[in-house]
Formats: structure tokens, C-alpha cells, sequence
């Protein structure tokens, strides 16, 4: 065992290895994040499993100082936030009523400042080749407290700067995935992908305690001229290119299922696109009581029923 734990201490202490070892450390240690079990043809979801902080060794080196967390669990419990995405749609609402908001942004979502989108609470990068591409950018952004996950935190243009922004870093499973049923209520036991980073500021938000999540700029529809509200370029294209719909849809119902059998909300609080596989709540209502509960500009793009869970 001493042999085993040296040598897994010798790789971890390799930066070009750190990343990989969010996946590769999964089989070594319990799984402490709660896996949605029977929700396969049935759309029943089963009482979520007790966490077990109490299973975690001492030290992990997969897993960051658990106080970086501990001034973020529960920090909001019973309020309300928007998880704000790049989608084309968010031009179309009054962004500047999230003034006083609790938001989060995600990769390069800074950029709808332009369209009157105050300034984010939380900042949430999961994607190491949007930080690649736009690190000077990303690390220059009027944001609030920023979360990195690990394989965004261990590059080499983030950990390598000598003017390196401040984030928290997060962990992350490479497999399984929150499509096959899991979906983390403690981010620092390591959030489960969902091939958007929309859904890893969702499982932060979960550990902080929000009672209702709003997700806005989340369309997962790219049949128009632009793909994100900045634009689109080639490397955003490439990116549309490998995004894969389908599962984001069965993730996100995953997570609406999780926030569900907790008593909380999890909708899409945007216009149109196609995300329709979790609660739709027009935008306005959330602010003016009076509004009528119809959203006329959104359309189904898949039907949901044939979204297997």
C-alpha cells in the first residue's frame, strides 16, 4: 500500500497529469455524489442517496482544500438565482432587471454586460479550450468570485500565469456522466458533466443552497445566423459542431428531477430555443406578478417523450 501511495503521490505531484486524475481517481475512492437511479423508461426518481463526507480520506489529491468550499455550502439556502448562459436569445430579455440578482455567468458570458447584464456574482469556467483561446480576456472580466474546474485550473496559461486571476478550483468526473443518472449536491466531491457548463454552475448552485434556479441563454438550438450572444466565430463553431443535444436535454432533466425530490426549481426562464425537457417560467413573471404563465416565443425543438432517462 505504501508502494501504491507513493506512486500515485509521485504522478499527482506532474501537472500534465493533474487533470486526468479526475477521472482516473474515480474507481479509487467512494462515490460520494448521488446517483439517480431507476429514471430509465419509468421517469420515477428514487429518494436521493445520503451523502458521505465522512467515506472521504484525509487528503485526496484529486480533490481540492474542502475550506475553499466551506464559505460557499448553504450560503444561499432558500434564495433564488439565474445561471446565465451565451445563447442568442438573451439579446431578447431586459437583462438589466437581474440588477440586485444573485447570477452566474459562464465562459465568456461577461460579454452580455454590453447588453445591460449587471455584474456576476459568480463566474464558472469549465471549458479548457475557451480559457485557452480567450485567457487574457477571461482573466481581464468584470466578474464576481470565479470557479475554475480542475482541467481549467491546471493549465498552463491559468497555473502558469504569474498574474494569475483568483477561482476556486472544483472537481470533476469524467465518467459517469449526469445523462446516465448522477448529479452532485456537493460540487466539492467533484460535479458530474453535462456537457454544458450551464449544468456545472447548476450543481454549484445546488451546493449553495438555492431554492430556485432560473437558467436564461440556454437554447441548445444553432439553426440561426449566430450561435452565441457575442457571435460566432471558427472556434465557436467547432464547438456547436461537437455538442451533443441530445444528452444536455437528458442532463438536464436529471437535474430538474434532483431539485424536484429536493423541494426546490430548476427552469428555463429564457425565450424560445430548445430546452424544454425542464420547467418553462416566462421571464417576466419573475418579476411582475401579473404576467400570463405563456412564453410565445418558445418552441419545442424535440419532444421531450422521446428523451429517454
Amino acid at each position: 500500500p505504501k508502494t501504491v501511495q507513493s506512486l500515485l503521490q509521485l504522478c499527482f505531484a506532474r501537472p500534465e497529469f493533474r487533470p486526468v486524475c479526475e477521472a482516473a481517481a474515480d474507481p479509487l475512492r467512494p462515490d460520494l455524489s448521488p446517483k439517480i437511479e431507476g429514471t430509465k423508461g419509468s421517469g420515477g426518481v428514487p429518494p436521493l442517496q445520503k451523502d458521505r463526507d465522512s467515506a472521504l480520506p484525509s487528503v485526496s489529491p484529486c480533490l481540492p482544500v474542502r475550506s475553499e468550499f466551506g464559505a460557499f455550502k448553504g450560503r444561499h439556502r432558500g434564495e433564488r438565482c439565474f445561471v446565465v448562459g451565451c445563447a442568442p436569445s438573451l439579446a431578447k430579455l431586459d437583462l438589466g432587471r437581474l440588477a440586485g440578482e444573485t447570477v452566474f455567468t459562464v465562459n465568456r458570458g461577461y460579454l452580455a454586460a454590453k447588453l445591460g447584464l449587471p455584474t456576476a456574482t459568480y463566474h464558472v469556467v469549465s471549458d479548457p479550450q475557451t480559457y485557452q483561446a480567450y485567457s487574457r480576456e477571461i482573466r481581464e472580466a468584470a466578474v464576481g468570485q470565479r470557479f475554475y474546474r480542475s482541467d481549467v485550473w491546471e493549465l498552463q496559461e491559468y497555473s502558469g500565469a504569474v498574474d494569475r486571476e483568483s477561482a476556486v478550483r472544483f472537481p470533476f468526473h469524467w465518467a459517469p456522466t449526469m445523462d446516465e443518472g448522477h448529479f452532485s449536491v456537493d460540487a466539492s466531491a467533484g460535479v458530474y458533466r453535462g456537457f454544458t457548463v450551464v449544468l456545472d454552475a447548476v450543481q454549484l448552485a445546488f451546493m449553495m443552497g438555492f431554492a430556485e434556479v432560473y437558467i436564461i441563454g440556454c437554447d441548445l438550438d444553432y439553426s440561426g445566423p449566430m450561435s452565441h450572444v457575442y457571435g460566432t466565430g471558427a472556434y465557436e463553431q467547432r464547438r456547436i459542431d461537437e455538442m451533443p443535444i441530445v444528452r444536455v436535454l437528458q442532463a438536464m432533466a436529471v437535474a430538474a428531477a434532483v431539485f424536484q425530490r429536493s423541494g426546490r426549481v430548476l427552469a428555463n426562464a429564457g425565450v424560445g430555443g430548445c430546452l424544454d425537457t425542464i420547467p418553462r417560467v416566462p421571464f417576466s413573471s419573475l418579476f411582475d406578478a401579473g404576467d400570463a404563465p405563456t412564453d410565445p416565443g418558445s418552441r419545442t425543438c424535440l419532444d421531450p417523450a422521446t428523451v429517454e432517462l
